[in-house]
């Protein structure tokens, strides 16, 4: 049913009567294509139709509404020489477009400030600071910028394009968090990148996922992803993509005074800010800064959600002014006790009490990934030894081992059978020791073999039996015929019992050592499996 009607159906329509004409423009405000227009002209008739009819024609060429930025304004069409292809991201400063350079046809990246701070002199000169920091820098995991440049009083920033999503986007598309491993190594390249950047004197300020983007590592793309480019990057775990650090527009030069505009402003976001950003009175803005961040940075990873996320900007102030903040407290206890450390680490309070640098700190993470001590952690001998015992090289290990004590023993009672059955045996029936050895050979000996080399196979069930049946044919049995509970090869001892009781401690010590190994070799393949390591 047409939603247009004629004022008065049954009225003539020979001359303009305006209160009529009032009535039928505001029937034209509500109309939505030119045709609804024309229909009204048409119950009109006269010159009201003959108006409306032009009116029409005029609505119907009017061109669409632009498309709009984030800023409000119009996306423009060009910048310099570099088409506008469509919004990519935006900032409190900036917004981000995609963008075609048509002298050498790439696609790059191409930030404006907002339309509102166009003539704010501090943002212009902060958009010219970071296209000179920026394009200094030459490094893999940091986003190269190519050059800078103005269109009348737009000044703008050419950079690489980088066709994955930012941290921030992708996190919050995903069901489950990171796995430690998954995190630390992902931090790690982000810290060499900061280390590098900090080599050049660059100080980065405003480390946070936003300003993260998320490269796909095409070494890893598999065949299903290359025949579906509609594949969404975001569904991609987090081991998939190379880290790449942009926006250095707050970042500080280590050789500019104290007094510089920009370090005297609190610049940052508060999530991700150091404690000396809030509270000066702890010390100037540093290498240490961007470590604090990347330790925050890494928890998000882990928890999925920012350390301090709920808190206002006063509670984390409040935070920072304590003098020993509980940041054990603030970092979830089911994160492994090493990666634990180093966060902590990162957190201090106190700048000093942090990673010395960036390099440091990528190097405990790659120690961390590999199962190797990490220098946050005091080296004790407990510490050691833990960390000995999970280095996933353990499992493959105990099953060796008890292979090749297993072997030895055999040997040994077999070369026993050879004393039964010479002329020095001191027993009279040579058949009794023989059955007895034969069958803690075919009963014992035999079947853990077999379980061992099971295990090799990463059968865990396997090395779980070998494990049990050595603890009662290695360890409770021999411990039984030293003691006196129960007689075993007697008469090859004969009036010597002195040999026996060390050859079945002997037995006994060896088997026990068999059983701890293969403890410990089970106990790193479940550590090693809960942080997603093959051995």
């Amino acid at each position: 049913m047409n939603k247009f009607r004629d004022p008065d159906p049954g009225r003539p329509h020979d001359g303009v009567d305006l209160p009529e004409l009032d009535e039928s423009f505001q029937l034209l405000a509500a109309a939505a294509t030119a045709e609804e227009l024309e229909m009204v002209a048409e119950q009109l008739g006269g010159d009201q139709a003959a108006l409306l009819k032009r009116l029409a024609k005029h609505f119907s060429k009017s061109p669409a509404d632009p498309a709009v930025a984030a800023d409000g304004h119009a996306i423009p069409d060009r910048v310099g020489r570099f088409t506008i292809l469509r919004e990519i991201g935006s900032g409190g400063f900036g917004v981000v477009y995609l963008a075609r350079d048509e002298t050498i046809g790439r696609e790059v990246a191409v930030k404006l400030p907002r339309r509102d701070l166009i003539r704010d002199t501090l943002r212009r000169q902060q958009l010219v600071h970071e296209a000179r920091t920026a394009g200094a820098l030459e490094h893999p995991n940091i986003i190269p910028v190519y050059e800078s440049g103005t269109d009348g009083e737009m000044v703008y920033i050419v950079s690489a394009y980088c066709d994955g999503p930012d941290l921030a986007s992708w996190q919050s598309l995903q069901r489950q968090q990171s796995t430690s491993i998954e995190a630390a190594v992902f931090v790690s390249k982000l810290a060499n990148a900061v280390a590098y950047a900090h080599a050049q004197g660059v100080v980065h300020r405003d480390i946070k996922p936003s300003n993260v983007l998320l490269a796909r590592e095409p070494s890893l793309t598999d065949s299903n992803e290359v025949h579906d480019p509609k594949a969404s990057n975001s569904s991609l775990p987090l081991s998939r993509y190379q880290p790449r650090l942009t926006d250095f527009g707050l970042a500080q030069r280590s050789d500019e005074p104290i007094t510089d505009t920009r370090s005297s402003l609190i610049v940052g976001t508060p999530l991700y800010m150091a404690p000396e950003q809030l509270l000066p009175d702890l010390g100037p803005v540093t290498a240490q800064t961007d470590i604090y961040s990347l330790g925050v940075l890494l928890v998000e990873l882990l928890i999925g959600q920012p350390m301090l996320s709920g808190k206002t900007y006063i509670e984390i102030l409040s935070i920072f002014q304590n003098e020993s903040p509980a940041y054990k407290q603030l970092v979830p206890i089911h994160i492994p006790s090493d990666l634990r450390t180093i966060i902590i680490k990162c957190l201090s309070r106190t700048p000093e009490n942090r990673f010395v640098s960036a390099d440091a700190l990528a190097q405990d993470l790659d120690a961390f990934v590999g199962g190797r001590p990490v220098s946050a952690r005091n080296a004790t001998w407990l510490n050691r030894t833990i960390t000995w015992c999970r280095d996933a090289k353990r499992t493959r290990e105990a099953c060796l081992f008890t292979l090749a004590a297993i072997a030895c023993m055999t040997t040994w009672v077999l070369y026993s059978l050879t004393l039964v059955w010479g002329p020095t045996f001191p027993g009279q029936d040579a058949w009794g020791p023989t059955v007895q050895a034969m069958a803690i050979v075919g009963i014992i000996n035999v079947p853990i073999v077999i379980f061992a080399y099971l295990g090799l196979g990463q059968r865990l069930w396997a090395m779980k039996v070998a494990l049990a049946w050595l603890l009662v044919g290695s360890v409770i049995v021999p411990g039984l015929v030293v003691v006196g509970a129960i007689g075993l090869l007697d008469p090859i001892y004969g009036p010597y019992p002195y040999f026996r009781k060390s050859f079945h401690s002997l037995i006994m010590l060896v088997g026990f050592a068999q059983v701890i190994y293969l403890a410990v070799g089970l106990y790193a393949h479940h550590w090693n499996t809960k942080r997603h390591v093959s051995w």
